[in-house]
C-alpha cells in the first residue's frame, strides 16, 4: 500500500512539472504529439515488416522491398520517436495512464517485444537468417 502512496506521488510531481502543464494548456501540442506517436508506431511495425519481408525472400530484387525501410536503424530510430512523444503524452496525464489497464497491457507488450528483440540478437539470430 506504501509503495501504491509513492507511486501516485511521483506521478502527480511529473503531472506538475512546467513541461506537462504546457502540454495540457497548449492547444496544438497534444495532438502534434498523438500524431508523431502514431506514426513512429507505424514506421517502426512498417520497418519491421519490410525487414522481415526482405529476410524471408533473400532472393528478391531490389524493387521489392523499399531499401532504406528495411534497415534495422529505421525501425529503431521510429521506436526512439514513439518512446519519446509516447513518454511525453504520458507526462501531461501520468496518473490517469497509469490506471488505465490497456496502457500497462500496451507496457507488458512492448517489453516482452524488446526481451524477444534481445534473446534474438543475443542468439546471433540476424547472422543465422
Amino acid at each position: 500500500m506504501a509503495s501504491c502512496i509513492r507511486w501516485s506521488g511521483v506521478l502527480a510531481a511529473l503531472e506538475a512539472t512546467f513541461l506537462a502543464e504546457a502540454i495540457r494548456r497548449s492547444v496544438w501540442a497534444y495532438p502534434l504529439l498523438e500524431t508523431v506517436h502514431i506514426a513512429s508506431i507505424g514506421g517502426a511495425v512498417g520497418s519491421v515488416l519490410l525487414l522481415e519481408l526482405a529476410r524471408l525472400r533473400p532472393g528478391a530484387r531490389d524493387g521489392v522491398v523499399a531499401a532504406g525501410a528495411a534497415r534495422p536503424g529505421t525501425a529503431l530510430a521510429s521506436f526512439a520517436c514513439a518512446v519519446a512523444s509516447g513518454s511525453l503524452l504520458f507526462v501531461s496525464a501520468a496518473t490517469e495512464g497509469a490506471e488505465n489497464p490497456a496502457f500497462r497491457a500496451k507496457l507488458v507488450l512492448i517489453l516482452i517485444a524488446g526481451l524477444n528483440a534481445v534473446v534474438f540478437h543475443a542468439r546471433g539470430g540476424p547472422a543465422r537468417a
